[in-house]
């Protein structure tokens, strides 16, 4: 019909302006579908989209706060953390099923073209990277419920993401081995061209969160940049950015030259800078200055251009809190304090490895570092304390 017609192109058009990073144009294709939509699932796609472009424009709590109206209005679930025992049940019951099938059962499934699935589907996917560093303890009932509907209802576009995600929940979950085959599955669903949509996404999470286990972290680094390419040929801004900034953190933990690592980050930061992603960058530029010209460095070569680390903590507090950046700065600073031997008894009192255990954080490389450190950090201090704090220490 003429309204359905009307519906797909306005629902088109404002995908394509927000693809071009066009906020006031989306807000005016989507205010007359609210206006003249019909019903509620008829305007579901155009929520979306606001949310989406509230997403680019990097007005995080915003965008988190219009995508839970979205399945609250929807009629989905109350997320829930994993330790929920509904959760819990349910993740158990998702792992008896994939037991049961093999990858080439999942390959085989029907396509749905069912418009209210794939937009939820699409809204799930969206919330990934912000739990990833705002609320982990959601991303497994989110990852959950994407796998639910995918294998109730067929295939789309966000099939390879919801198991790239679930993967990743596995892998969280003590599962590497199950964690890696859903990896790669994931990427076996891209490399179909219908379902390649969300390539540039899916590589960023199956490479940062399970693959990096079971590959050469050589690799990983350009398993990353190929995913970077493939988010410049869609104009998928956020995992161009995001694929791009795992390359240079991986390149930096594989040992490269604390010169190119630095303008590697410079870079990132100029490029990316006005579409956000940039703190966790900023504070590996100064740890790459810190530990090629020396701690004083970074009181020497603060400018306009670079905030210095505690402005970007600052900010941190003062908007949607990232439990990542704020785990990343103790484990930089730590890593600083024993290559410069400036442990002191103080060095220990934030934990790295509780920290990561309390927020349900995926292990990744960088993660690990950080537990590493805080090891050979213990057997220092143990070794130049008493009988009964050295006891403490290698606890």
């Amino acid at each position: 019909s003429q309204y359905d017609l009307s519906i797909s192109l306005f629902d088109a058009a404002a995908e394509a302006s927000c693809m071009l990073n066009n906020s006031r144009e989306v807000t005016s294709l989507c205010e007359q579908v609210f206006r003249n939509g019909r019903c509620y699932d008829d305007q579901l796609h155009c929520l979306f989209m606001v949310a989406k472009a509230l997403r680019q424009a990097t007005l995080y709590r915003e965008s988190l706060k219009s995508m839970f109206e979205i399945l609250r209005y929807s009629g989905e679930e109350e997320l829930r953390p994993l330790e929920s025992n509904i959760v819990r049940s349910k993740l158990h019951g998702m792992n008896t099923l994939f037991q049961n099938r093999t990858d080439q059962d999942v390959l085989d499934m029907n396509i749905t073209n069912n418009k209210k699935i794939i937009t939820l589907l699409k809204v799930y996917e969206l919330m990934g990277p912000l739990f990833h560093y705002t609320m982990p303890e959601l991303l497994a009932a989110a990852s959950l419920r994407m796998v639910e509907l995918t294998m109730e209802n067929g295939l789309s576009p966000m099939a390879p993401m919801a198991f790239a995600f679930y993967g990743e929940v596995l892998a969280a979950d003590g599962n590497l081995v199950d964690a890696c085959r859903l990896g790669r599955l994931a990427l076996k669903l891209i490399g179909k061209e219908s379902l390649s949509a969300q390539k540039s996404g899916v590589i960023l999470v199956v490479y940062t969160t399970t693959l990096w286990a079971s590959e050469p972290l050589q690799a990983v680094i350009e398993a990353h940049q190929l995913g970077q390419k493939a988010g410049q040929q869609r104009g998928d801004y956020t995992y161009i950015g995001y694929n791009w900034h795992m390359s240079v953190v991986t390149a930096f933990i594989v040992g490269q030259d604390l010169n190119r690592v630095k303008w590697n980050a410079r870079a990132f930061v100029t490029e990316i800078r006005h579409k956000g992603h940039v703190d966790s960058m900023i504070l590996l530029y100064w740890q790459a200055v810190a530990l090629s010209e020396g701690l004083q460095a970074l009181e020497e070569e603060r400018n306009e251009e670079f905030s210095c680390e505690a402005d970007v903590l600052t900010k941190n507090d003062q908007n949607i809190k990232s439990v990542f950046i704020d785990l990343l700065s103790k484990i930089l600073k730590l890593i600083r304090k024993y290559l410069f031997n400036q442990l002191a008894d103080d060095a220990l009192d934030i934990n790295i490895s509780a920290c990561i255990a309390e927020k349900k954080e995926t292990l990744r490389p960088i993660l690990l570092m950080g537990i590493f450190f805080e090891g050979l950090a213990c057997f220092k201090l143990a070794r130049q304390s008493t009988d009964n704090k050295r006891a403490t220490l290698l606890q």
